[in-house]
């Protein structure tokens, strides 16, 4: 928190001590982070500062996951390996248009 309210010159109001549910706290996360980090800059500052907090706190293994459609939102799997590496660079858009033709959304199987 205190790492994205010093990159966006911000104060952002801590969350309660205990969310009510899932709900409330991702209201509170839209409300007083993601509002201060729109875009693919933002995107990859609030995923380097989970990084930054997990140092801070001693944590020496860090599992973040993510969605298709956050994968999407840099590009390809490629660009989002590299962390959001500009889909604009030439490797990297050629390398996005070489995996979306071989994948196939028919290729994935729901048990």
């Amino acid at each position: 928190m205190d790492y994205i309210a010093s990159w966006a010159g911000v104060i952002i109001s801590p969350p309660p001590i205990k969310f009510d549910s899932l709900s409330h706290m991702q209201g509170w996360l839209n409300e007083n982070i993601k509002v201060h980090c729109p875009g693919l800059s933002g995107f990859l500052k609030r995923w380097e500062s989970a990084f930054v907090q997990a140092a801070n706190d001693n944590i020496m293994v860090l599992s973040l996951s993510f969605s298709i459609s956050e994968i999407d939102f840099v590009g390809c799997i490629t660009s989002y390996i590299i962390q959001g590496k500009s889909a604009a660079d030439e490797n990297v858009r050629e390398e996005c248009k070489d995996e979306k033709q071989d994948s196939n959304i028919s290729d994935v199987v729901v048990a």
